[in-house]
């Protein structure tokens, strides 16, 4: 990567570098894991990614993947609103959903990052043809060997 180009994320485990949230998402080789609720009010948890080319899990907090919820709403049908979601982390604690509650801004951040089209995988290299074995004339154009055969 460019040393001028400004770090998004970089792999903890093999250092790879995405420049940006969108590089990440687009990525094939990066799936997401699911959300990890924070201990703490004033922080809003970790959306988890598994990073397949070396099998280590980061971590991006909610915040920084608002817009894949944007993009999700600007998806919908007009008036169309998504209901939030009947599960609610606080339930465990047997409590109402919260007015303020973010259950609803996780799901919809993390149907936007499941919806998010991949890019393409590049092919695998194919395996270069082996050299003839020593002591054999290779074919010519027409197929006769190339020493006069």
């Amino acid at each position: 990567m460019d040393p001028t180009t400004k770090l998004f994320k970089q792999c903890p485990k093999c250092a790879m570098n995405w420049p940006s949230l969108a590089a990440i998402l687009d990525d094939p080789e990066v799936e997401l894991q699911g959300y990890q609720p924070s201990i703490t009010p004033s922080h809003s948890g970790l959306v988890l990614f598994r990073h397949n080319r070396c099998g280590t899990t980061m971590a991006l907090d909610l915040p920084s993947l608002e817009t894949c919820a944007t993009a999700r709403a600007a998806k919908l049908p007009p008036g169309e609103v998504k209901a939030p979601p009947t599960i609610c982390l606080g339930m465990q604690e047997g409590l109402p959903c919260p007015p303020d509650c973010v259950c609803g801004t996780v799901a919809s951040i993390l149907e936007g990052v499941q919806g998010w089209p991949k890019k393409a995988a590049p092919p695998p290299p194919t395996p270069s043809q082996p050299p003839p074995p020593q002591g054999q004339a290779s074919p010519g154009k027409d197929g006769a060997e190339a020493n006069g055969g």
